[in-house]
Parts: C-alpha cells; sequence; structure tokens
C-alpha cells in the first residue's frame, strides 16, 4: 500500500516494501516530461533525499519525476543492487523511462558507479557529485581521508564481507577499479561534480582518477570543477550546468 504526502509543495508517493526499506517518487506539477518511448523521465537522488536539492526542484519544474529507495550504509554492495534493481523493476513496469538519470553524493558514488556497471546500459546517464569511488578512501581512512567513524569502517566492512582491514586494503570491488571498464563500454555519459580541496573525500583517491581512467578506457565523462571548495556543499546553487548536462543526455 502506497501512502501520500508532501516533498517541497509537490506530491510525494511512498511505500515501505519490507522493513527498512522506503521508495519515494515525487510528482512534477506541470506535465510530465516524456522520453523518445513517450515514458516519463525520470531522475534518481541515489543517496542522501532531501540534501542539497537544487537538482531535484529545477528538474521536478521541467516535469521529470524524481525518486529514491534506501541503501543506507550498503557501500554499493549485492544487497545495494538488490534494492536498486527492484525499485527499478518496479518503475519501468509502472511505464516509466527505462533509462533514468541516476545521481550520486559522496557515499552515493558507489552505488550509482556499481549500478551503473551492474545494469550497464539502464542509465541515460550519471552525476557524480564529490563521490566516493573505493573505500579504502573513506571510511577505511588508507589514503589522505581521515576515514570514517569505528561504526562507519565496521558497516563498510560487513557490507561487503571483508573480514579484516588486511582483506578491506586487498578489495577491489568499489567503483575504483571495478565499474571503470562496463561503464565506458557502455558508452554511459558521466558528469563529475568535484571538490577540488575535498578533506573527506580526496579527489586525488576518487573522482580524479575515476575521470583519468574512465577516459583512458574511451567512456564519456564531463567535469566540473570547484576550485577551493572542501566536501560541502554539494551540487550547484543555481543547478543550471547540471541540468543541462541531463537535459542533454535525456533518453
Amino acid at each position: 500500500m502506497n501512502d501520500w504526502t508532501s516533498w517541497n509543495g509537490y506530491e510525494m508517493e511512498r511505500s515501505d516494501p519490507e522493513p527498512g526499506v522506503a521508495r519515494l517518487l515525487v510528482r512534477p506539477k506541470v506535465p510530465p516530461a516524456m522520453d523518445a518511448e513517450g515514458r516519463p523521465l525520470w531522475y534518481w537522488k541515489v543517496h542522501f533525499w532531501g540534501a542539497f536539492p537544487f537538482v531535484d526542484l529545477a528538474l521536478l519544474a521541467r516535469g521529470w519525476h524524481v525518486a529514491h529507495t534506501t541503501v543506507d550504509e550498503l557501500y554499493g554492495n549485492r544487497e545495494c543492487m538488490r534494492r536498486m534493481d527492484a525499485l527499478y523493476d518496479e518503475l519501468v513496469a509502472r511505464g516509466f523511462s527505462r533509462r533514468p538519470v541516476l545521481c550520486g553524493m559522496s557515499r552515493g558514488g558507489l552505488d550509482v558507479a556499481n549500478w551503473a556497471a551492474h545494469r550497464p546500459g539502464a542509465p541515460a546517464a550519471i552525476v557524480l557529485d564529490n563521490p566516493l569511488l573505493d573505500i579504502r578512501s573513506w571510511p577505511l581512512g588508507a589514503g589522505a581521508s581521515k576515514g570514517g567513524s569505528p561504526e562507519n569502517r565496521e558497516n563498510a566492512r560487513r557490507a561487503w564481507g571483508l573480514r579484516d582491514d588486511a582483506e578491506a586494503m586487498a578489495f577491489g570491488g568499489s567503483p575504483l577499479p571495478a565499474a571503470v571498464a562496463p561503464i565506458a563500454a557502455a558508452r554511459t555519459p558521466v558528469l563529475l561534480v568535484q571538490a577540488l580541496s575535498d578533506t573527506v573525500v580526496p579527489p586525488e583517491e576518487n573522482g580524479l582518477p575515476f575521470l583519468e581512467r574512465l577516459r583512458a578506457a574511451g567512456g564519456t565523462i564531463e567535469l566540473i570543477e570547484k576550485p577551493g571548495a572542501d566536501h560541502h556543499p554539494h551540487s550547484l546553487d543555481p543547478p543550471d550546468r547540471i541540468v543541462d548536462f541531463i537535459e542533454r543526455h535525456r533518453p
């Protein structure tokens, strides 16, 4: 059973298909924007629902739907992929576009990039915003970042079945490097919004090497630099450059 509520003045449909998992779908007030198949377009805010919603609101004003499902503390693992598959399959079955645009902020980068590799060709495009792309960088803190809390570190290890720090340091399932080749092969357009002075999720351990490897593999990626900016705030205000990228790659 679905419940209806409101979000920033828009109607929002909420369902709770299993304990601890919510699915959200926000409706535009204007006629829905359609893809080339005549299906409503949707933007998938994968993590940190409601945070820095500049793009979400701009797209709603243009007729896009905005969706979300709970993937907290899963770090892009198999359970995360299952939950993301479930939301995607449900919305496609209901007639929504087969090719959403996904946004991954911070640790949402793990979820988005791994799902784009898991379902190659399904995303019309992806936006990575100060993305975490290697759990060794955060929360494990193996490089320039101080890392996450002990709880974050334990959750990341548990999510991937890593018994100790030695296994975690040898882990290869993060988007760096695992997702680069599938995303490049699928020709999925990527936008990297990168704060160049991010001390939480250092760009030199995450977004920038992902950009370099994706380009080297023949992938398509654009970069919006934020010189001097730290991890927060995310997105852009106004979000015109991000919205322009999304509209250029609408299916």
